[in-house]
């Protein structure tokens, strides 16, 4: 298991007041998935990372599958967690393609899509944006919700044209 939250007191350490730590000790028994957000990956677990913005083009524009996005900064201990929890529940959601980008590499198109708070998570669906939410772990409830809402696709109502 990995350590995760940087530097302090590691599992069953003491602090300077020689109580035990054991929230940090919590924290790194859960991080048994890989951490998502380190630059130079190409994918953990199930949720690929978008390099390029050619990659983005690709994958949100070339999917028959709602697409989800989620975008993060490696120093972000927010997305650290929230990457967790979407390793968590990806096998749920098969018909979702779960990808990530980095802001910190990405910063002039995830300006340009509005992307103002990490991480934040975009969902689209045959190229067409159809839900953006900001979320960190505490709501992250939320955003499950709203991928069970999309996991059977869409109906899509064409206009008669006369």
């Amino acid at each position: 298991m990995a350590f995760v939250g940087g530097s302090g007191v590691g599992l069953g350490a003491a602090s300077r007041s020689g109580a035990k730590c054991s929230r940090r000790a919590t924290v790194s028994m859960v991080a048994t998935a890989p951490a998502a957000d380190k630059v130079g990956r190409e994918s953990s677990g199930n949720v690929m990372e978008m390099k390029t913005a050619q990659d983005y083009s690709n994958i949100v524009n070339d999917s028959d599958d709602v697409v989800l996005v989620k975008f993060y900064a490696p120093w972000c201990r927010a997305c650290e967690k929230a990457g967790r929890l979407l390793e968590a529940v990806t096998p749920q959601y098969p018909e979702v393609s779960f990808n990530q980008m980095n802001f910190s590499t990405n910063r002039e198109l995830c300006r340009s899509l509005g992307i103002k708070a990490m991480p934040t998570f975009h969902l689209y669906y045959e190229g067409e944006k159809i839900d953006d939410f900001s979320c960190g772990p505490k709501r992250f409830p939320e955003l499950v919700e709203r991928l069970e809402s999309y996991k059977n696709g869409f109906c899509k109502i064409e206009e008669d044209v006369a």
